[in-house]
């Protein structure tokens, strides 16, 4: 279901509650069927739940926008750097299988995220400090900056897979509430219609449409 569709409802429930109390009229026909004012406060805190449960989700989906979007620009920028800091030290160890063995240069580089992270963390932990990378152009500054920009991705990982598992949790937690919320309006509206049938004013007033 669409979010926008999702808020309408709300706003449609929220009307609905309100002027079934707010409207004297109503009120007198709905309580001589059961749904005294009392009743339908039990709607309202139903309503107010799922309120709160929607606006949950959309700050966990938010949250979850602004991770995802750090994680594409560090990672895109991450990748680009350890393809050319690895071309280097390839070619400045191309005679030194022992030095391509510790960096991990012997093989090439895997398709998982966390094994490439894994590789890269072997890599930049021998070579960060390294001097002779300068002679190539990659000055050791640089390095040690790549180095902690793992440790930036490996945490930026972890955080969004939390991210991921709470927005799924909360629309979980959303939907359910919202579910309670439409059998009550369900049986609330079935109940009005024949509590109001010999005025459908009132119906429309709680935003319940008979046909003609």
């Amino acid at each position: 279901m669409k979010k926008q569709s999702i808020n309408n409802h709300l706003k449609g429930a929220q009307a609905m509650i309100r002027n079934a109390k707010g409207n004297p009229a109503i009120l007198q026909k709905l309580t001589e069927w059961g749904y005294s004012a009392q009743k339908i406060d039990e709607a309202a805190t139903l309503l107010a739940n799922t309120q709160l449960a929607q606006q949950s989700k959309k700050q966990d989906y938010s949250t979850k926008k602004d991770v995802d979007r750090q994680w594409r620009t560090d990672w895109t920028a991450f990748q680009q750097q350890y393809r050319e800091h690895r071309a280097v030290a390839k070619t400045l160890y191309r005679n030194d299988a022992a030095t391509l063995e510790r960096l991990r240069l012997n093989r090439s580089v895997p398709n998982r995220i966390t094994d490439i992270l894994d590789q890269a963390e072997d890599f930049y932990q021998v070579i960060a400090g390294n001097k002779d990378m300068a002679k190539l152009g990659i000055k050791a500054d640089e390095l040690t900056q790549a180095k902690a920009m793992v440790d930036t991705l490996v945490s930026l990982r972890e955080r969004r897979l939390q991210c991921k598992g709470a927005a799924e949790s909360t629309t979980q937690k959303r939907n359910e509430a919202l579910a309670e919320l439409r059998v009550w309006q369900q049986e609330f509206s079935r109940v009005a219609k024949m509590a109001l049938k010999d005025d459908p004013q009132l119906l429309e007033v709680l935003g319940i449409i008979v046909p003609a």
